[in-house]
């Protein structure tokens, strides 16, 4: 059995959980990683796999430790080794101290405690030790994910103790092949034409909630019902099945909020403001997804034009989020440089200095006002919408905004 037909046979008890679909997501992207020779990101992917199923069992056991809980019930904050190792419910829970001993050695984190940290291609060994990551290592974590997946599968007894001990033994590198023809999840749907893959990440941090001045509405449900409005616009301009569209959230939590797909096949989304403005973790989530979309598209022969990453943040990221700006900031100006992403953001305020500085040389378009209407907020999404239906038309694959409509009066452009 495959690594992702194994979370797929978890994800078939709750068919509707976005946490799965996430999961089965990531454990594609393993596979074809290893498959097509992307062994970091392999391992980086066998990692998520395990720890969105953990969060996965933590919520479904309604186990949540405090210290990840925020403001709103219904969401977990970033996801964290905290989850897996030391005195925590999932050790109790699956009770099998082989399974936490290898969930040790998988271990992934930037201050280098673990096994493996991964970034940008280069595995840091516990002793320190720098090299690039190899198929061996690759092997190891998927191999090492894939023996934990088969605990939670047996704990949820989809799987009894003795198949879960022979599929374990039959997953050697021969059973990792390229999947030709398959999402994460669900077949590929192709419609004739160039697709293009679009990254919404936004701020629901707890600011986003506050009233406001202009006509008493809350931003957040604002942005709640410009989602609505964006997939309408592509739906009328008949683009809905060329368009994938991922959204992030981000506040404490970033948050897979809907996986790349096209808009008609959207779930309803219900955004919640809380917690502080991790934009740099938000802005990475985002680049890592992208990346693994552009080679989905390749793997499978698909043709897409030059991504969109849209931002919307109404205020500075929080000092825990500095952490990883300089090499975040690094990470998008090259994507820029060499056309490998369209960043388009747009500031609730009026300083605009910190999203400027994602572009290289610190130089581009930022439009900003301070604040929007409920009506303003729709028409921004619509007019996001139009300038990727652009994109669509033009078979140049330049970069092309349109303006912005005539009702957004009150939104200014910063730069260029």
């Amino acid at each position: 059995m495959k690594f992702v037909e194994l979370v797929k046979a978890i994800q078939s008890r709750d068919v509707n959980n976005v946490m799965l679909e996430l999961a089965v997501q990531e454990a594609n992207f393993a596979e074809q990683g290893f498959a097509l020779g992307n062994y970091s990101g392999c391992v980086t992917s066998s990692f998520n796999t395990v720890m969105t199923l953990v969060k996965y069992v933590y919520k479904k056991n309604n186990a949540i430790p405090e210290n990840h809980k925020t403001n709103n019930k219904n969401t977990i904050k970033a996801v964290d080794a905290d989850y897996i190792w030391g005195d925590s419910f999932f050790a109790r829970w699956i009770n099998d101290r082989k399974i936490i001993e290898a969930s040790n050695k998988l271990r992934l984190s930037r201050n280098g405690q673990g096994a493996f940290v991964v970034q940008h291609g280069t595995s840091a060994l516990a002793d320190g030790t720098k090299r690039m990551v190899n198929k061996e290592d690759a092997f190891f974590c998927i191999r090492t994910a894939f023996e934990i997946v088969a605990s939670i599968a047996e704990k949820l007894k989809i799987v009894s103790g003795e198949k879960k001990a022979r599929m374990i033994s039959a997953y050697t590198t021969d059973s990792i092949k390229p999947i030709a023809g398959s999402v994460p999840g669900k077949p590929i749907e192709t419609k004739e034409g160039r697709h293009v893959p679009c990254v919404l990440l936004l701020d629901t941090s707890e600011s986003m909630g506050w009233k406001n001045n202009k006509d008493g509405t809350i931003p957040i449900n604002s942005l709640n019902q410009a989602l609505g409005e964006f997939k309408k616009a592509l739906k009328a301009a008949d683009v809905e099945d060329l368009v994938e569209v991922c959204v992030i959230s981000f506040d404490n939590n970033i948050e897979v909020v809907q996986p790349f797909d096209s808009v008609s096949k959207w779930g309803r989304i219900e955004l919640k403001a809380s917690g502080r403005t991790h934009l740099n973790h938000g802005i990475e989530r985002a680049i890592d997804l992208i990346e693994k979309q552009k080679t989905y598209y390749k793997s499978n022969s698909v043709d897409y034009a030059r991504p969109w990453l849209f931002l919307l943040s109404d205020g500075e990221p929080s000092e825990e989020d500095l952490d990883i700006e300089d090499e975040v900031r690094t990470r998008l100006q090259n994507m820029i440089a060499h056309k490998g992403v369209i960043y388009y953001p747009f500031l609730l305020g009026t300083n605009t200095k910190k999203l400027k500085s994602y572009y290289p040389n610190g130089d581009g378009e930022v439009y900003y006002a301070n604040e929007l209407t409920e009506i303003e907020f729709k028409k921004l999404f619509v007019w996001w919408s139009n300038s990727i239906v652009m994109t669509l038309e033009d078979s140049s694959n330049k970069t092309i905004i349109s303006p912005p409509p005539s009702e957004l009066v009150n939104v200014k452009k910063e730069g260029f």
